[in-house]
């Protein structure tokens, strides 16, 4: 073989060479369009820590919005999480997005059927299109109650400034938060004033047994009092007897300051 017919098989696999590395040069660009230049690590989806779904208030009323929270996470902003219900495979109630790398965005669940709910919080940490892998799953029971809430609204007095003589009525604005209506409860209202060793004295009390419907705000005016001039103290007690199942029992109770002018 001559030196210039080896001369030419070079330069023509130099060639060669050349196009093939010009072709996939062309061929990652359309694939990757968003290179920049610089070397860039694969997503490993740098998301991490276990998740721990939080659901407040929890019991809630039924048809009332609690407030989705999921804690326990590292380094995962932009990551979705879904909610749904029973398991990562059920149905979807509904996602956010992680808005800062702890994930503290929030989402509203609100449910009607009164019963005990599983709630599944699902995110794809690695971004594999599954959620098989360890950590990416939290599950919360979520318990849905139609029940009485009721609690003291309101304390007034008519009229709001009484003087020596003026009969004074107490009108007591009882609420009910919850969607079940509160029947014949007992309402007691206590009219006291300390006594010489600055302890509260009984001077009357008036209790009946009230209604409430489910949503709603109702008024109750208990007997007038005349009184003397002076500082005064109206308790006030709602199903002091324990009569209905209630979703939070602890506000049942107020206190009202009265003052009668000479």
């Amino acid at each position: 073989m001559s030196h210039r017919l080896s001369l030419q098989l070079f330069k023509m696999t130099n060639v060669k060479a050349l196009a093939i590395i010009v072709s996939l040069l062309v061929f990652t660009i359309a694939v990757a369009p968003n290179i920049t230049g610089f070397v860039t690590a694969v997503d490993s989806g740098g998301c991490r820590g276990v998740p721990t779904l939080t659901l407040d208030p929890n019991p809630v009323q039924a048809g009332k919005i609690a407030t989705a929270r999921v804690s326990g996470l590292m380094d995962c902003n932009g990551k979705t999480v879904d909610l749904k219900l029973d398991s990562c495979f059920g149905a979807k109630l509904g996602s956010f997005r992680c808005v800062d790398k702890f994930c503290t965005s929030t989402f509203p669940v609100k449910l009607s059927a009164p019963k005990d709910y599983l709630i599944a919080a699902c995110i794809d940490k690695n971004g594999n299109g599954y959620l098989y892998d360890a950590g990416e799953r939290a599950a919360s029971l979520f318990k849905v109650r139609s029940m009485p809430d009721v609690y003291v609204n309101k304390i007034s007095f008519l009229p709001a400034d009484p003087r020596r003589g003026q009969q004074v009525i107490p009108v007591i604005s009882v609420g009910n938060r919850g969607s079940a209506s509160a029947y014949f409860f007992n309402l007691r209202v206590t009219l006291s004033q300390k006594d010489s060793n600055n302890r509260d004295a009984t001077i009357t009390s008036w209790e009946n047994n009230v209604q409430v419907d489910a949503n709603s705000v109702k008024d109750f005016r208990a007997p007038g009092y005349s009184l003397s001039p002076g500082d005064y103290k109206v308790t006030v007690e709602l199903d002091r007897l324990d009569y209905i199942v209630e979703l939070n029992e602890r506000d049942n109770n107020a206190n009202a300051k009265l003052k009668v002018y000479p």
